[in-house]
């Protein structure tokens, strides 16, 4: 069996999802997740301009159906017009003798309101 303290997945973002992607954005990722006993699951978003990787980290909020969990590029230090690659690595802690099982995983972006 897996005798790991964790077990990660990653998730490259298609070309047309970074196209435009600013610090003016929010990225939403959501799912259903279910799993047989309770488990611990951060999202870490990373943006890779050249040869720096920017990366945001978060816990992701499973209090409610879907899990989600929002990355605020307001935060990050990243050349927008440099960025040539982003992916999600979602890292489940603690995963030995439980089935988990993700559906219906969404990312998505909007534009932060304007105060």
């Amino acid at each position: 069996g897996f005798h790991g303290t964790f077990l990660s997945l990653v998730i490259d973002l298609p070309e047309a999802g970074m196209k435009d992607l600013s610090t003016r954005h929010v990225l939403r990722l959501e799912t259903l997740l279910e799993a047989e006993r309770p488990l611990t699951v951060y999202a870490r978003l990373n943006l890779r301009c050249g040869p720096n990787t920017e990366q945001i980290a978060a816990e992701l909020d499973q209090s409610g159906k879907p899990a989600e969990v929002e990355f605020d590029l307001a935060y990050a230090d990243f050349a927008t017009d440099q960025l040539d690659r982003a992916w999600i690595d979602l890292f489940f802690e603690n995963p030995a003798m439980n089935r988990v099982a993700l559906r219906d995983l969404t990312l998505s972006r909007v534009v932060r309101a304007a105060y």
